[in-house]
């Protein structure tokens, strides 16, 4: 029997370039975020961006350093904030100087990855949307 997998999940994968893999290539501490812009999922509490009765598809590889802070990303991306939802629980606004990608791979040491490269391979996967999700 196929299993479907959660409807929360990215449907499609996003497009993973040369740009990106050679990003990737420069540093261990370089690598994506895959961000939803737009409309976000309708769990979002009332104090969110305006919610949708859809899921949010606008999947986007937002290339990163783990230095890199919210406030830089919404400079770059012309963009009022970032939120972040973990596990599918509730969506929260992340502030200024917390780092998307740090969180990423924080989030992967405590699962019990320990070598870098492999932490960096593993946060680039679009897949791991299901569990850490960002939003615009």
């Amino acid at each position: 029997m196929k299993r479907n997998g959660s409807r929360s999940c990215v449907t499609r994968k996003t497009r993973f370039g040369s740009r990106e893999r050679d990003w990737l290539k420069g540093d261990t501490q370089r690598g994506c975020v895959c961000l939803y812009g737009g409309t976000v999922d309708p769990q979002l509490p009332a104090s969110g961006p305006q919610a949708s009765s859809t899921p949010q598809t606008d999947l986007q590889l937002v290339l990163c350093s783990t230095s890199t802070t919210v406030e830089e990303l919404c400079a770059q991306r012309n963009g009022q904030g970032l939120y972040v939802q973990l596990h599918g629980d509730l969506v929260r606004r992340l502030d200024p100087p917390e780092r998307p990608l740090q969180m990423v791979y924080d989030y992967l040491t405590s699962m019990g990855y320990a070598d870098l490269v492999r932490v960096q391979h593993e946060a680039a996967n679009s897949d791991l949307s299901c569990m850490i999700r960002f939003y615009s």
